[in-house]
């Protein structure tokens, strides 16, 4: 039985193309998405700094 795992162990793995393609797919995905977080977190601190802004002049959201 260990021989047979180690021999499994040591062949190499070879993967499908339509799972290289959907990996390929989902680290897109997920750079698009740190992308957006970053660009919506841009936009959150360029708001906040508006209301801070506001409130020093003692204007009320």
């Amino acid at each position: 039985m260990e021989h047979n795992l180690t021999r499994a162990m040591c062949e190499p793995v070879t993967y499908s193309r339509e799972l290289v393609t959907q990996v390929n797919l989902a680290e897109a995905e997920a750079a698009r998405l740190r992308r957006e977080n970053a660009e919506l977190k841009a936009e959150l601190a360029a708001a906040r700094a508006g209301l801070d802004r506001y409130a020093d002049q003692g204007v009320k959201p």
